[in-house]
């Protein structure tokens, strides 16, 4: 390999990595908001078998919250009432959505996929948009599974 031909590879990949940064710039906040329609239909469907009680917080700037609480009157709800809260965060500079409750902290990194197309990553393979939200709301859905 000459030395015009790993300097042009170098530059080649250079420019790569520019394109693929400039593309998740640009479409990350969209597919953050197709996250958070999903977190928010998810805590509907919950919500609408009355398995325990539940609040969402709504998609505040690039964070969101799920609370579940222990059975009881609705007025009495608080935080010595609350069972799991699951915090779902945009890091739109780092490109990745982090999930936290007490018991774990994971990070999704938000990445292009084969086809060029906006994704999720766990654990190095892409995964949907309801994969995604069956790892971040199971555990404080449905302790006992």
């Amino acid at each position: 390999m000459s030395h015009e031909d790993w300097i042009d590879e170098a530059s080649r990949e250079l420019n790569q990595k520019r394109d693929k940064q400039k593309t998740l710039a640009k479409l990350a906040p969209t597919f953050w908001q197709n996250i958070a329609r999903a977190i928010e239909a998810t805590f509907q469907h919950y919500r609408a078998l009355d398995e325990q009680p539940v609040e969402f917080s709504g998609v505040a700037d690039h964070t969101i919250w799920v609370a579940v609480y222990e059975p009881g009157p609705k007025r009495e709800r608080g935080p010595e009432r609350e069972r799991e809260r699951v915090t779902i965060t945009f890091h739109q500079q780092q490109n990745r959505v982090e999930v936290r409750s007490p018991s774990e902290s994971q990070s999704f990194p938000i990445d292009l996929d084969d086809n060029g197309a906006v994704c999720l990553r766990h654990e190095g393979r892409v995964i949907s948009i309801p994969e995604f939200t069956k790892k971040a709301l199971r555990k404080a859905f449905f302790p006992d599974l």
